[in-house]
């Protein structure tokens, strides 16, 4: 029987590091890699014996059998199986069933390699030492060495003073150092005792006890922590530990000690099976102290299926005070400034003609702020269907689309003129019909969207009880014309006619819940979003599309333009202080797009005011970008005045291991710097470094701040990032995805 282990990889001294397998190649922008492992390509087994059977063949330049003893001298190669050794000296002792081998020895299977200056090997036990030995698991390119290595019968592997590291052959850049590492292949993990990690000789952490993956396999135990510093928490350190609970859950918790913001426990449980995923995460603060209350933050996160037509999903987040994100640098969602959202829901999706979707929400809010609060959706329910026929080979759809939602709040520390709720239901039936052929279109549409209030605590100016209905009527026409240019290039030119009326209900006795204004409402009959509000309108909008196709249908340019024209003054608005709009035409809207070559795009966006003569807003941006990694995007945004602002962002690598990145965003009216980014970054196959310098307006009152950032990732480990300057902590990845490809180049 011969050696069957399975090992990490680790890096001592040794004065001529072997290759393991290794493969150089040169590396690239897209590859920063330098190299490979080879794949071992295992020889077939006999299928009629058993694996642990198999015959052992040997070949070498010259043997010598006497007396039991067989020595084996020069290119000496071993086979059992799937098991191969190579060396330049072995010694074959079947009285004694030991196996001796000398000189460059290595030792094959399927993801392990090997190698050491000796090896001996028990036969009978399969318990085999080597000594001044490296290894390697290709697969998650995992790589160690130690000055020796027992090999055990269980197929347990220990090794004694010995490092690993995911680095190539050869890049010694950082490893963790241990006098004992062992290894059970069986179950895809190590353990290290007394370990040190070092960067270069340089040693920056130390753990007693560790345990680390070396495969793919869920397993329990502490994953790397984390150590950082910072003028708002000072020390930091988290150190994570990984509950591998079952095949379908599992849990990590993550104790964090701050010097000067306290000690806090996060925990998250995961379960996951075929028909759903869910997951809860806690973080309590076991000391804070900044305060003396006990402060905590929950989420809670569900997706189910529960029959092909049924799905349900929860949200729920939930904290002890608003204060919780900034003391405790948690994250905040830029929609969770105001109030955090919850809500479970019920989903239907099938094919019936009168139900085709349904849904059941509960939607419940926690106001962070002192401002009113928003409304909880105590239910949220809405239903929908519909059913195409044929009438005389046109088509006629009916529609219908119900919405029901009881609004209610905590109202007792309320003023009277907000503590109004209620529920409101809102049923739009419509049907509609199309005339298309491979050049027009005809889409007529009639709705009739009605909404009923039934409300309490209202003021004086709103009805307690209120029905509204108002009919709408839409007409979408549209041609289709192509046409042949040299080159092998086409042409499409696509008018487009719409039109929609509704006539004129008076609302202001209808409070508005949940509705806002819709800025450019180009092709919709209502120019709101929600039900609070049904516009009155007689308007037309006038559009044209037209393509410039390539050969292959790519689309090398395109320009479009909008406009609507109101044929009446719209007089419904979301307050009663608001006059009518009387404009009898919008601005004209354009778009332009167009590709120069692969690597250079351009876009441009006009809104035009024929009644002023001024351009009232801008939006022009061009990009260059080669390859995948390498971008330059140039912005320009402005609006009549207001603002005007330019942007420029760089991704570009100077050579496969080192990327410059940058970002300069101003305020180009007043001169006033907003955002200015000049990084650089290292990678390779090893190790990532970021050292990035940040300028930026906090607000007018407290002007540009100044931070310098770094970031170290060590391959298999994860990342460290730490702020090098005091004041107003941000975290680098918040600021570095505004630079145009910086997310895709991260992932």
């Amino acid at each position: 029987m011969l050696l069957a282990a399975s090992t990490v990889t680790a890096e001592t001294n040794l004065p001529h590091p072997l290759l393991l397998d290794w493969q150089p190649q040169p590396a690239t922008t897209d590859d920063y890699c330098p190299g490979y492992y080879l794949p071992y390509q295992a020889p077939a087994l006999n299928p009629n014996t058993p694996a642990n059977q198999q015959p052992l063949y040997s070949h070498s330049d010259a043997s010598e059998y006497e007396e039991g003893v067989t020595h084996l001298k020069g290119n000496v190669e071993i086979r059992q199986g799937v098991q191969q050794i190579t060396s330049d000296y072995a010694r074959l002792d079947n009285n004694q069933r030991l196996v001796d081998i000398i000189g460059n020895v290595k030792y094959r299977r399927h993801n392990i390699i090997m190698q050491s200056d000796d090896a001996s090997f028990d036969m009978d036990s399969s318990e085999a030492q080597l000594s001044q030995a490296q290894l390697s698991i290709p697969n998650n390119e995992l790589r160690a060495n130690a000055a020796s290595i027992d090999y055990h019968a269980d197929e347990t592997v220990t090794m004694n003073q010995g490092s690993f590291t995911f680095c190539p052959p050869g890049n010694n850049a950082w490893a963790i150092h241990s006098n004992k590492i062992d290894l059970d292949p069986n179950q895809g993990f190590g353990e290290a005792q007394n370990a040190i990690l070092k960067i270069g000789a340089v040693p920056v952490f130390y753990l007693p006890w560790m345990s680390f993956p070396i495969d793919d396999q869920r397993r329990s135990g502490f994953l790397f922590p984390t150590l950082a510093r910072s003028s708002q928490m000072g020390l930091d350190i988290t150190t994570p530990y990984y509950l591998n609970l079952a095949p379908d859950y599992d849990a990590l918790m993550t104790p964090r000690f701050t010097e000067f913001g306290g000690t806090t426990l996060g925990t998250k449980i995961r379960h996951m099976n075929a028909d759903s995923e869910q997951s809860l995460y806690f973080n309590w603060a076991l000391s804070d102290p900044n305060s003396t209350q006990q402060r905590w933050l929950t989420e809670f996160n569900h997706k189910g299926q529960i029959s092909p037509t049924l799905s349900s999903s929860i949200h729920i987040k939930r904290v002890s005070d608003a204060e919780v994100f900034n003391d405790f640098d948690l994250t905040q969602a830029a929609n969770e400034t105001n109030s955090l959202a919850s809500k479970a829901q019920v989903n239907y999706q099938g094919d019936n003609v009168w139900l085709s979707s349904a849904s059941l929400a509960l939607i419940t809010h926690q106001n962070l702020t002192t401002s009113t609060p928003a409304y909880d959706q105590l239910p949220h329910a809405s239903l929908a269907g519909g059913a195409t026929i044929d009438y005389d080979s046109v088509p006629v759809t009916g529609r219908y689309q119900l919405d029901l939602s009881h609004f209610t709040r905590d109202t007792s520390h309320l003023a009277a003129n907000s503590q109004l709720t209620g529920t409101r239901i809102h049923l739009q039936p419509s049907v509609s019909s199309s005339w298309t052929t491979d050049y027009s279109f005809i889409k007529p549409k009639l709705s009739l969207p009605i909404t009923q209030y039934q409300l309490a605590n209202t003021p004086t100016n709103i009805q307690a009880s209120k029905t509204r209905m108002v009919p709408q009527f839409e007409l979408d026409t549209g041609l289709l014309f192509e046409r042949e240019l040299n080159m092998g290039y086409s042409q499409t030119l696509e008018p487009r006619l719409y039109y929609a009326y509704a006539p004129f209900k008076w609302q202001d006795d209808i409070t508005i819940f949940d509705t806002s204004l819709n800025g450019k409402p180009f092709y919709q009959a209502n120019r709101f979003s929600g039900f609070d509000r049904i516009a009155d309108t007689n308007r037309v909008t006038l559009g044209v599309d037209s393509q410039f196709l390539d050969a292959k249908g790519w689309q090398k340019a395109k320009l479009s333009m909008t406009q609507i024209h109101y044929l009446s003054n719209r007089q419904v608005q979301l307050s009663s202080s608001t006059s009518a709009n009387t404009e009898t035409y919008s601005p004209i809207y354009g778009h332009m797009s167009y590709q120069l070559n692969p690597y250079w795009s351009s876009s441009l966006n006009l809104d035009w005011s024929p009644r002023s003569g001024n351009v009232e807003a801008t939006t022009a941006s061009m990009k260059y970008q080669p390859s995948n990694n390498q971008i330059v995007d140039v912005k320009y945004t402005e609006k009549l005045n207001s603002t005007q602002q330019g942007e420029v962002s760089v991704v570009w690598p100077l050579n496969p291991q080192w990327t410059l990145i940058a970002k300069h965003k101003e305020d180009l009216r007043n001169q006033q710097l907003q955002d200015g980014i000049v990084g650089i970054e290292y990678a390779n196959c090893c190790w990532k470094g970021r050292l990035v310098s940040r300028h930026w307006l906090v607000d007018q009152t407290k002007g540009v701040e100044h931070g310098v950032f770094f970031e170290l990732s060590l391959k298999g480990l994860g990342d460290s990032e730490k702020q090098l300057t005091s004041g107003n902590q941000v975290r680098m990845a918040d600021f570095m995805k505004g630079i145009t490809g910086y997310n895709e180049r991260t992932q």
